[in-house]
């Protein structure tokens, strides 16, 4: 549990982000901020970026969408 391992399955049921209801994360808005921040200053300091195989997607449910799968790979600065 102390050792970050970037290839270990999810145990129990899949994250469900900033949660729901009264569950809601009271920092959500501030993350999706910092994300549109983020990305496209990332997005722009990985040279060559492009999508390198094939994009698969989540099953499309109320909570939670988008891709499962989005492999990138760009050119070392």
């Amino acid at each position: 549990p102390d050792t970050f391992d970037i290839t270990r399955e999810p145990a129990g049921q899949p994250q469900m982000t900033f949660g729901s209801g009264i569950h809601y994360c009271l920092g959500a808005a501030l993350a999706r901020a910092e994300q549109q921040e983020a990305l496209p200053l990332m997005a722009r300091r990985m040279k060559n970026l492009r999508i390198d195989g094939e994009v698969t997607w989540k099953p499309s449910t109320v909570a939670i969408f988008g891709p499962e799968k989005l492999p990138i790979t760009f050119d070392p600065s």
